[in-house]
């Protein structure tokens, strides 16, 4: 754990034990390095929740995203345990409006003002690059187009509500 601490990762007991469950190949109860570096790797592609935590999460996000402006055809994507990471996964994505009300669907009420204050500093950074991109995209076009409106992707999902939870310890 104070490795995994020190790579400003937090642990949680539940998702570490299940992790360990399906790196350590030789079932020794120890973790060897290869089998850390798988373990650091299902860590970076979950943000530290278990299999069960990302199904819930992503049913959560199914439920208030929409199809992006940017996506050419929306195709529904079954609710599975492999849908997490199915390419069409990325034709939707949570308005900045509704993330706060996803947020506290999964965390419940209690998280409110953690919410709040994450979806706030989330938005700001959202904004300041659709801002970014506006200033480079009128460079290079000439401007005049309306920015599109963001929303948040289920990978970024994902974070922002590893954020929460790390935010409520």
């Amino acid at each position: 754990e104070q490795v995994m601490c020190s790579f400003n990762i937090t642990p949680f007991r539940s998702t570490v034990e299940s992790a360990i469950a399906v790196v350590d190949e030789n079932s020794t109860g120890t973790v060897e390095f290869h089998e850390f570096v798988h373990l650091l790797t299902i860590y970076m592609k979950t943000e530290g929740f278990t299999r069960h935590e990302v199904k819930d999460l992503y049913a959560v996000f199914w439920q208030f995203a929409v199809t992006s402006a940017n996506s050419t055809s929306p195709h529904p994507v079954a609710a599975n345990a492999n849908s997490a990471t199915s390419a069409n996964t990325h034709l939707r994505e949570i308005p900045t409006a509704r993330l706060r009300d996803a947020l506290m669907d999964v965390f419940g009420p209690q998280s409110a003002d953690f919410a709040a204050k994450i979806v706030n500093r989330v938005i700001r950074q959202m904004e300041k690059k659709r801002e970014e991109k506006v200033a480079k995209r009128a460079l290079r076009d000439g401007g005049g187009q309306k920015p599109e409106e963001q929303g948040m992707k289920f990978r970024e999902f994902l974070l922002v509500a590893r954020r929460l939870r790390e935010a409520e310890i």
